[in-house]
């Protein structure tokens, strides 16, 4: 039976029984009294970041070192060295120093958790014991989520943090979990939820698109050119251009409030949501609902027309928070 190379078993070996068994074998080798031949410098065995099998050696990588990024590296077997990517902190790392030492440094096992620690009355950012200077981020101290710059406590923080995936609300230097309410940052407008920003609306009234057959905007909210002689140049919701008779719905569950005719609007309705929010449907051919009546999200309420001062058929939708006109782009899915 042909056996294969030593070199291509080792790359068919799962990495952490590698690195044991190369750890027993230096104890077994201190403990006969055979010497360990290696290098004065501090090194690491690691398992290498990407799809590669061979146990790599690490040159100067200092386990205790946070923040290393790159190292030169040379994969033990070869003379291949190159800089590569070794994000020693959150990966299982045996730092072995003097190698005949075999010690393994528990301070860089298992997934980086930063911790604050008193160091002459300043709380600074510890990880694996050691000082993180560099770190910009959260850190978990009694179930709360504290900012810290630089690898200090910062409780002077005020306004929204990007993180890399998730925007949270800070005040004090601290997530405000409970907080859920409306945040502008350099004019946008955020909707906060347990301490958390999202650029859309997601809060306990779910909305669907008033017009399920027709998506096309003619007019956005704002600012605009008067469209007609009357019309407003300050939009107060947007306009969704559609042939007469088109279906129009409900974009939330809610109560009817009002359903009438005037010069300006045509024939409207205007539906009463919950969180202090209101919707109204204008220009419209025909009414299906009366005032008083609940609605479900995606019922059917009336049809789109050209009632009341307009320039052609549409549908004026607008949402209002708290009886002020807000985007409604800002709560539909679009």
């Amino acid at each position: 039976m042909e056996h294969k190379n030593t070199k291509e078993n080792l790359h068919h070996m799962d990495r952490p029984l590698i690195v044991k068994i190369i750890s027993i074998l230096i104890c077994a080798a201190m403990l006969v009294g055979i010497p360990v031949t290696a290098s004065t410098d501090r090194v690491a065995f690691a398992q290498h970041p990407h799809e590669l099998s061979e146990v790599i050696v690490v040159a100067e990588a200092d386990c205790v070192n946070a923040g290393v990024a790159y190292q030169e590296c040379r994969y033990e077997g070869c003379n291949y060295t190159a800089p590569v990517e070794l994000p020693v902190l959150g990966h299982q790392v045996i730092a072995l120093e003097h190698l005949e030492n075999a010690v393994s440094c528990s301070r860089c096992s298992g997934e980086f958790a930063p911790e604050f620690m008193d160091v002459d009355g300043v709380l600074c950012v510890y990880a694996f014991e050691q000082p993180v200077e560099d770190y910009t981020g959260f850190v978990t101290c009694e179930g709360e989520q504290w900012y810290a710059r630089d690898g200090v406590k910062n409780t002077e923080y005020e306004g929204l943090y990007h993180g890399e995936e998730t925007v949270y609300y800070v005040s004090g230097g601290k997530v405000q979990s409970d907080y859920t309410d409306y945040y502008y940052e350099d004019g946008k407008k955020w909707y906060v939820k347990e301490g958390v920003a999202y650029d859309h609306y997601c809060g306990e009234v779910e909305f669907t698109w008033p017009t399920p057959d027709c998506w096309i905007i003619t007019s956005y909210f704002g600012l605009r050119d008067q469209p007609t002689a009357g019309a407003s140049t300050d939009h107060k919701g947007i306009d969704i251009g559609a042939m007469p008779g088109v279906k129009i719905v409900a974009a939330a569950s809610g109560t009817v409030i009002e359903s009438a005719y005037n010069d300006l609007r045509g024939n409207y309705v205007i539906i009463k949501h919950g969180d202090g929010l209101q919707t109204i449907y204008m220009h419209c051919t025909e009414v299906f609902v009366s005032t008083g009546e609940s609605v479900d999200m995606g019922e059917k309420i009336a049809t789109v027309g050209s009632t009341g001062n307009v320039s052609g058929p549409h549908l004026h939708m607008g949402v209002y928070l708290d009886g002020t006109p807000v985007n409604p782009m800002f709560y539909l899915p679009y």
